[in-house]
């Protein structure tokens, strides 16, 4: 995994999101990451197969502490799981 990324920029948008697959609207809708209810399936299985940067952003969303949504390719239970060890 990348180095830490610098958390006091934690609410700015994350350097790698120009590359990230879940900015290709035409493909997939936005909304399929922050699910009402759910699991985000679409979402994830559409970031596991497209995305080429999710290891910075799973290390972002961790250092951040992201709780809602598909992050790196992981749901906010998976991260938190991940937080615990």
């Amino acid at each position: 995994m990348p180095s830490r990324p610098d958390t006091t920029t934690a609410h700015a948008r994350p350097p790698f999101t120009d590359r990230a697959a879940c900015t290709d609207t035409i493909r997939i809708d936005p909304e399929d990451f922050f699910p009402n209810s759910g699991t985000p399936a679409r979402a994830l299985a559409y970031c596991r197969t497209r995305c080429t940067v999710r290891d910075e952003c799973l290390t972002w969303a961790l250092a951040t502490d992201q709780r809602h949504g598909v992050w790196g390719g992981t749901t906010a239970n998976q991260r938190a799981a991940l937080r615990r060890g």
